[in-house]
């Protein structure tokens, strides 16, 4: 089950780079990438406790560290961004870029260089979400060895 329903990911988006690509889904697609996306959100384990153990989501959950019973509003973003990539089968250009191991880019006078395990976003992509910034905006949830 979803984490939000269609009219509130409408809500969510709207005003976001992201509008133009949810508008454009159908409600079917829609639904598809939010379900998707909540599986993938659900998938990891998460700090603190679950508050309701008849649900098979993840959330809610009260967590120590931000003293909340409610989803966290950066995780019903995260799955309506997501859930954008996933309906529309496209990735992060720089996910994709991180995953083949880019060492380099240059563009006209400027380049940077970096490699899979020491771009400062690489620890993102390990989380298999197709976009960047959904992935840095579950990541501070996830349970890290000894964080609590």
């Amino acid at each position: 089950m979803a984490y939000l329903t269609i009219l509130e990911a409408d809500t969510i988006l709207t005003g976001s780079p992201y509008e133009a690509e949810w508008n454009s889904l159908t409600d079917p697609q829609k639904q598809y990438g939010l379900d998707s996306a909540t599986s993938l959100v659900d998938s990891f384990n998460y700090q603190g406790i679950k508050t309701d153990f008849t649900n098979s989501n993840q959330f809610p959950r009260f967590i120590f560290c931000y003293g909340t019973f409610e989803i966290p509003q950066d995780l019903l973003k995260a799955i309506s961004i997501e859930s954008v990539y996933i309906s529309k089968v496209k990735e992060d250009s720089l996910v994709t870029e991180l995953k083949q191991g880019i060492d380099s880019k240059s563009a006209l006078s400027s380049s940077v260089s970096y490699n899979k395990q020491g771009h400062v976003d690489s620890i993102y992509v390990g989380l298999g979400f197709r976009s960047l910034e959904a992935s840095k905006l579950v990541y501070k949830y996830i349970e890290k060895s000894g964080v609590y």
